[in-house]
């Protein structure tokens, strides 16, 4: 009798332990469905950008002040990256900087540039076309955010000191620009 109460006891806790052990199982699923689904932001693209942005001199602000159209073409690669921009006006100009992104808040990530422009078929004071006119040392703040895994809109302020120059330009521009960058 004794080993038909030992089965009898070993029955029955086996049988306890089977719904409870499910029961926990239905009740971890249960918990985990009724929290709210967080999900991880969409990481930032990295690799080749292509932009187009608007930047105007807010030293010279009037109603005569001109928004000066311009297109890029970018590469960042975590922290780092470089920026070459075309801005096209009368005398076109080239950018060349370097950009660094800090950090990065979820969505939104601040960026510092650093490098130059220069401004191509400028007329000098004889009123002769120049190959190369102006040129400025530049360093921009700015932040990015990105909408979709593919679109970022961005904003910056930026000084720029001009090395060499013509009447078009005062020796000294704060820009604020603003912009959209596509990555493929």
């Amino acid at each position: 009798m004794n080993l038909v109460l030992r089965h009898t006891l070993w029955l029955f806790l086996v049988c306890a332990a089977v719904p409870t052990a499910h029961a926990q199982e239905m009740e971890q699923s249960a918990d985990a469905a009724e929290a709210p689904q967080v999900s991880d932001p969409t990481p930032w693209r990295q690799g080749l950008g292509v932009g187009v942005r608007g930047e105007v001199d807010v030293l010279r602000l009037g109603p005569t002040t001109e928004l000066i159209p311009a297109v890029s073409v970018s590469y960042t690669w975590q922290k780092l990256g470089g920026v070459a921009t075309v801005l096209v006006q009368r005398a076109p100009g080239l950018r060349a900087e370097g950009q660094f992104h800090p950090i990065t808040l979820g969505q939104v990530r601040p960026y510092a540039r650093l490098g130059a422009t220069a401004f191509f078929g400028e007329k000098d004071a004889q009123g002769a076309p120049t190959f190369l006119g102006s040129v400025s040392g530049r360093a921009a703040l700015g932040v990015d955010m990105q909408l979709t895994p593919h679109l970022t809109v961005f904003a910056d302020m930026a000084y720029e000191h001009f090395l060499t120059r013509n009447e078009l330009y005062r020796p000294q521009s704060v820009l604020f620009s603003l912009g959209v960058a596509l990555f493929p």
